[in-house]
């Protein structure tokens, strides 16, 4: 179940990537509740505030690492983990993998 839940997590993080590159144009703002929470189209050739743009290699490198070291953390650890470490762990596994695509 754990790691159905990442491919679905996986999947609807493409979409959405996809539904709001072809709606939106850059810098365009969308509020999902005014004044709280909004999506801004950005894009970001790099990870967090573009450090490694023009790495792909290195970001490639490190997301593997990290996919790697999440799925381990869960085989060896799934039955002591409390339920908010295991949602943690499988955010994780979500964003690396939609870093790879």
């Amino acid at each position: 179940m754990f790691f159905i839940l990442i491919l679905v997590g996986i999947i609807l993080d493409q979409i959405s990537k996809t539904l709001i590159f072809h709606i939106m144009a850059p810098r365009d703002i969308f509020p999902i509740i005014s004044g709280v929470v909004h999506i801004t189209r950005a894009e970001n050739h790099g990870v967090a505030f573009s450090f490694l743009a023009g790495c792909p290699a290195v970001i490639f490198s490190i997301s593997v690492i990290m996919i790697m070291a999440m799925i381990w953390v869960y085989v060896k650890y799934r039955r002591i983990l409390a339920t908010p470490t295991l949602i943690a762990v499988c955010l994780v596994l979500i964003g690396a993998g939609g870093n790879l695509i």
